[in-house]
Protein backbone atom coordinates (compact mmCIF):
# COMPACT_ATOMS: atom_id res chain seq x y z
CA UNK A 1 0.00 0.00 0.00
CA UNK A 2 2.82 2.32 1.18
CA UNK A 3 4.74 1.76 -2.36
CA UNK A 4 1.65 2.29 -4.34
CA UNK A 5 1.12 5.64 -2.44
CA UNK A 6 4.71 6.94 -3.20
CA UNK A 7 3.97 6.21 -6.82
CA UNK A 8 0.50 7.34 -7.13
CA UNK A 9 0.48 10.41 -5.07
CA UNK A 10 3.31 12.50 -6.90
CA UNK A 11 2.01 10.89 -10.09
CA UNK A 12 -1.62 12.17 -9.51
CA UNK A 13 -0.15 15.55 -8.09
CA UNK A 14 1.69 15.98 -11.52
CA UNK A 15 -1.51 15.40 -13.30
CA UNK A 16 -3.18 17.70 -11.76
CA UNK A 17 -0.17 20.70 -12.14
CA UNK A 18 -0.07 19.75 -16.10
CA UNK A 19 -3.64 20.33 -16.03
CA UNK A 20 -3.49 23.30 -14.01
CA UNK A 21 -0.66 24.90 -16.15
CA UNK A 22 -2.20 23.81 -19.03
CA UNK A 23 -5.76 25.85 -18.51
CA UNK A 24 -3.60 28.67 -17.04
CA UNK A 25 -1.49 29.07 -20.46
CA UNK A 26 -4.39 27.94 -23.06
CA UNK A 27 -7.94 26.57 -22.13
CA UNK A 28 -8.64 25.77 -25.80
CA UNK A 29 -5.58 23.82 -25.75
CA UNK A 30 -5.92 21.95 -22.75
CA UNK A 31 -9.24 21.29 -23.90
CA UNK A 32 -8.05 20.01 -27.71
CA UNK A 33 -6.10 18.13 -25.52
CA UNK A 34 -8.70 16.32 -23.45
CA UNK A 35 -11.02 15.55 -26.36
CA UNK A 36 -9.36 12.07 -26.31
CA UNK A 37 -9.42 11.29 -22.45
CA UNK A 38 -13.49 10.03 -22.67
CA UNK A 39 -12.32 7.79 -25.51
CA UNK A 40 -8.87 6.50 -23.52
CA UNK A 41 -11.20 6.37 -20.32
CA UNK A 42 -13.90 4.01 -22.03
CA UNK A 43 -11.26 1.97 -23.79
CA UNK A 44 -9.54 1.10 -21.19
CA UNK A 45 -12.30 0.24 -19.14
CA UNK A 46 -13.54 -1.83 -21.43
CA UNK A 47 -10.41 -3.52 -22.33
CA UNK A 48 -9.67 -3.97 -18.45
CA UNK A 49 -13.14 -5.62 -17.88
CA UNK A 50 -12.11 -7.83 -21.40
CA UNK A 51 -8.92 -9.00 -19.75
CA UNK A 52 -10.25 -10.08 -16.28
CA UNK A 53 -12.40 -12.01 -18.02
CA UNK A 54 -10.50 -13.87 -20.42
CA UNK A 55 -7.97 -14.38 -17.30
CA UNK A 56 -10.49 -15.87 -14.99
CA UNK A 57 -11.52 -18.16 -17.62
CA UNK A 58 -7.94 -19.02 -18.36
CA UNK A 59 -7.24 -19.71 -15.08
CA UNK A 60 -10.18 -22.04 -14.94
CA UNK A 61 -9.19 -23.92 -17.68
CA UNK A 62 -5.37 -23.99 -16.10
CA UNK A 63 -7.49 -25.57 -12.96
CA UNK A 64 -9.23 -27.83 -15.34
CA UNK A 65 -5.60 -28.98 -16.61
CA UNK A 66 -4.64 -29.63 -13.26
CA UNK A 67 -7.30 -31.66 -12.07
CA UNK A 68 -7.29 -34.35 -15.04
CA UNK A 69 -3.71 -34.55 -14.67
CA UNK A 70 -4.05 -34.70 -10.40
CA UNK A 71 -6.84 -37.47 -11.40
CA UNK A 72 -5.45 -39.74 -13.94
CA UNK A 73 -2.06 -39.47 -11.50
CA UNK A 74 -3.65 -40.57 -8.59
CA UNK A 75 -6.29 -43.15 -10.44
CA UNK A 76 -3.40 -44.50 -13.00
CA UNK A 77 -3.67 -48.08 -12.06
CA UNK A 78 -7.32 -48.26 -12.56
CA UNK A 79 -6.73 -46.04 -15.55
CA UNK A 80 -4.20 -49.01 -17.03
CA UNK A 81 -6.39 -51.60 -15.49
CA UNK A 82 -9.69 -50.55 -17.44
CA UNK A 83 -7.56 -49.55 -20.96
CA UNK A 84 -8.55 -45.98 -20.57
CA UNK A 85 -5.34 -44.35 -21.79
CA UNK A 86 -6.35 -42.81 -25.01
CA UNK A 87 -9.57 -41.82 -23.39
CA UNK A 88 -7.41 -40.44 -20.61
CA UNK A 89 -4.95 -38.73 -22.46
CA UNK A 90 -7.97 -37.40 -25.40
CA UNK A 91 -9.61 -35.53 -22.03
CA UNK A 92 -6.71 -34.19 -21.30
CA UNK A 93 -5.24 -32.94 -24.96
CA UNK A 94 -9.20 -31.64 -25.29
CA UNK A 95 -8.28 -29.53 -21.55
CA UNK A 96 -5.07 -28.45 -22.54
CA UNK A 97 -6.04 -27.28 -26.14
CA UNK A 98 -8.76 -24.84 -24.32
CA UNK A 99 -6.35 -23.69 -21.56
CA UNK A 100 -4.08 -22.84 -24.50
CA UNK A 101 -7.06 -21.08 -26.43
CA UNK A 102 -8.27 -19.21 -23.15
CA UNK A 103 -4.95 -17.61 -22.41
CA UNK A 104 -4.29 -16.45 -25.81
CA UNK A 105 -7.48 -14.56 -25.78
CA UNK A 106 -6.22 -13.38 -22.59
CA UNK A 107 -2.96 -12.43 -23.92
CA UNK A 108 -4.37 -10.82 -26.62
CA UNK A 109 -6.40 -8.62 -24.76
CA UNK A 110 -3.59 -7.40 -23.39
CA UNK A 111 -1.73 -6.89 -26.20
CA UNK A 112 -4.54 -4.63 -27.65
CA UNK A 113 -4.36 -2.17 -24.82
CA UNK A 114 -0.63 -0.71 -25.01
CA UNK A 115 -1.14 0.51 -28.51
CA UNK A 116 -4.74 1.64 -27.64
CA UNK A 117 -3.92 4.13 -25.55
CA UNK A 118 -0.59 5.42 -27.53
CA UNK A 119 -2.68 5.82 -30.75
CA UNK A 120 -5.21 7.90 -28.62
CA UNK A 121 -1.96 9.79 -26.89
CA UNK A 122 -0.69 10.64 -30.50
CA UNK A 123 -4.72 11.51 -31.47
CA UNK A 124 -4.64 14.43 -29.14
CA UNK A 125 -0.82 15.25 -30.00
CA UNK A 126 -2.05 15.50 -33.66
CA UNK A 127 -4.68 17.57 -32.85
CA UNK A 128 -2.92 20.27 -30.64
CA UNK A 129 -0.33 20.43 -33.33
CA UNK A 130 -2.43 21.17 -35.90
CA UNK A 131 -4.59 24.12 -33.95
CA UNK A 132 -1.47 25.01 -33.24
CA UNK A 133 -0.13 25.16 -36.50
CA UNK A 134 -2.65 27.01 -37.82
CA UNK A 135 -2.89 29.72 -35.53
CA UNK A 136 0.65 30.21 -35.77
CA UNK A 137 0.13 30.50 -39.57
CA UNK A 138 -2.95 32.85 -38.83
CA UNK A 139 -0.84 35.28 -36.75
CA UNK A 140 -2.46 35.10 -33.97
CA UNK A 141 0.04 32.87 -31.73
CA UNK A 142 4.28 32.78 -32.15
CA UNK A 143 5.53 29.50 -32.39
CA UNK A 144 7.68 30.47 -29.17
Amino acid sequence: MVQALAVLVPNVLLVIGMLAVMFAVDPVFAMLALVVAPLMVWSIYHSTHEMKRASRQARAKDGEVAGIAAESLAAIQVVQAFSLEKKTNAAFVHSTDESLAANLDAIRHQARLGPLVDVAGVVARAIVIAVGAQRVLDGRMTVG
